[in-house]
């Protein structure tokens, strides 16, 4: 009986203590998900209150809820501004042993505090590893921040080809998030890879769909972040009256939230725009109250564009003693911020060449290792034996190295000639149509349309008689320059015959196909080459796909299109009518 009391008591521990760590793992949670939902942060009290809840939970939580709460304290770290605090505490994750998603956001976020204080090796290299990494998560968010991400930071190092697919594949992304708060992430970097770029309207398209995203999330910090990156953008463009009201509510919203730099940021593009109509005394008072600020955190671009901006106010007002001091320090900021620059220019290169460098490392210290062998086998044999074998071998290995360094040259040179037109740089026929087959594949298995555009220069062969072949040389260059600029972040473009350009725009319809050939029709109508009285018009034909149309098919409907165009007096944009085969 007391044997079997004591089993019986046993048994109702055990129940009592499963019961009490399933109702505790339950608790962590739901303080996970508080302090992971959108405008957490750890300037406000209850922000405070709530990590300290969960550090104090964190040796009863499971491995993944563990690294949920480093994420959180990581991320919130950095938003206050503890960037090295941050790096610190997501550094020890990258070892554990996670799922990818939770990998991913790891890499994602140590990449971006790391880019943020100059650290860009590190950085660029954990970039790296998660744009390799992104198409094997199961979140298309993660994907999207990724991407997006990286599309940023390629634009700033001028990788402008490899960021503009990152951002085409991000904002693919975007469309497929239900979440406004991962949207608004995303989109807020899109905002910054397209100013990177140089693309002030799409940015600002961008920026406009992210701050919709940012509203409806809620989320402070990011809100505060893309109302200055909009200002910013509408100040450039000359709107002055919209951007002051958006700068403004970015610095309230910086400043209500603790998020330094957002605000410094703020202040400096105000600053610019209050000196531009000529309010020096309010632009006076934003500077002096940011640049010291500036310099604690190293963030030398803007201290740089801070001192010339009062530098300048200074001398307007007279005061050239103070004038000189702000330029003298301008000069100091300049050159720490081009140090900072080629820095981060060299880590990305390094980055990139780095995986086939280590695989070269690893395949001469292989070599070296038999080598070694060989070696060790000849000095049991006669000297001149081993002296002999040394001297094959060595010649051995310095021929295969070339031969394999001269062979993956070649390739890659042949590769690029096969599947590029010399002329125009672009896509070849062969390659154009490998690629647009693919594409129109996808559009289907998604049932999102697809468009081809046909153009065809009118009268080149009477261009070529009459001015000669090269100047149809030049005029096939300009036009390809200005194909690529129009089409070639929407979609994949080629030179498909002599004077034939073809376009594929999957995901587009036919409307914004006719946008698009509208604003190639006006850059051609600007466009001047070696002989000023030869005006270049084309001809295009457009077709868009339906449900079930082939590539062939497509290519078949917008070349009759073309046709009809050419046919009705050239310079012609000829729309077919949608219907399958």
């Amino acid at each position: 009986m007391r044997r079997m009391a004591c089993r019986i008591a046993m048994v109702a521990a055990l129940a009592l203590a499963c019961s009490l760590a399933l109702a505790h793992s339950h608790e962590i949670d739901q303080l996970i998900e508080r302090a992971d939902r959108p405008g957490f942060s750890l300037m406000t009290p209850e922000g405070r209150q709530l990590l300290e809840r969960l550090l104090d939970h964190f040796e009863h939580a499971d491995p993944r809820q563990q690294v949920k709460i480093r994420l959180i304290q990581g991320r919130n770290l950095a938003l206050a501004g503890d960037y090295e605090g941050g790096i610190e505490t997501l550094t020890h994750l990258i070892q554990q042993d996670t799922d990818t998603d939770l990998h991913l956001r790891t890499l994602e976020l140590l990449a971006n505090m790391l880019l943020q204080i100059d650290r860009y090796h590190e950085a660029f290299t954990h970039l790296e590893e998660a744009v390799e990494l992104a198409p094997d998560a199961e979140s298309s968010a993660r994907q999207g921040r990724v991407y997006s991400l990286a599309a940023y930071w390629y634009g700033e190092v001028g990788a402008t080809d490899q960021a503009r697919e990152l951002a085409r594949l991000a904002e693919e992304r975007v469309d497929d998030m239900n979440d406004p708060w991962q949207a608004c992430i995303t989109l807020e970097k899109m905002v910054l890879a397209w100013r990177a770029m140089d693309e002030l309207l799409t940015a600002r398209q961008s920026a406009e769909q992210a701050l919709s995203a940012c509203r409806n999330a809620g989320d402070p910090i990011f809100l505060s972040a893309i109302t200055q990156h909009l200002g910013q953008i509408q100040f450039l463009l000359g709107n002055d009256e919209r951007a002051e009201v958006l700068l403004n509510e970015a610095i309230n919203v910086a400043s209500e939230n603790g998020y330094v730099d957002g605000l410094l940021q703020a202040r400096l593009a105000l600053a610019h725009l209050l000196e531009r109509q000529q309010r020096l005394g309010e632009a006076e008072a934003l500077l002096a109250a940011s640049i010291d600020e500036m310099e604690s955190r190293q963030r030398w671009r803007h201290l740089r564009d801070a001192r010339r901006l009062a530098g300048a106010i200074a001398h307007q007002r007279g005061d050239h003693e103070t004038a000189y001091q702000h330029f003298s320090r301008y000069l100091d900021a300049h050159e720490r911020h081009l140090r900072a620059l080629r820095a981060r220019a060299v880590a990305f290169h390094e980055v990139r060449h780095g995986a086939r460098a280590r695989e070269l490392e690893i395949q001469f210290l292989r070599e070296q290792a038999e080598l070694e062998e060989l070696e060790d086998l000849a000095r049991r044999q006669q000297r001149r034996i081993q002296l002999v074998s040394f001297g094959l071998i060595a010649m051995l290995v310095v021929i295969l190295s070339l031969l394999i360094v001269h062979t993956i040259r070649d390739r890659r040179h042949y590769r690029t000639l096969s599947r590029r037109d010399s002329l125009s740089g672009l896509r070849n026929h062969t390659s154009f149509f490998e690629a647009a087959g693919e594409a129109v594949e996808r559009c289907q298995r998604k049932n999102r349309p697809a468009t081809m555009v046909l153009g065809d220069i009118d009268h080149f062969k009477q261009i070529n008689d009459t001015y000669g072949h090269l100047v149809g040389d030049e005029i096939i260059r300009l036009v390809s320059s200005r194909l690529q600029d129009t089409f070639g972040r929407h979609g994949i473009t080629g030179r498909i015959g002599g004077e034939e350009f073809a376009a594929l725009l999957p995901g587009r319809d036919e409307q914004h196909a006719r946008e698009l050939v509208e604003k190639l029709r006006r850059a051609l109508r600007k466009t001047r080459h070696s002989d000023p009285k030869q005006r270049v018009t084309i001809s295009f034909g457009i077709a868009q796909s339906g449900g079930t149309l082939t590539l062939d098919g497509l290519r078949q409907v917008a070349d009759d299109a073309l046709y009809d165009a050419k046919h009705a007096g050239r310079d012609q944009v000829v729309v077919a009518r949608r219907e399958d085969p």
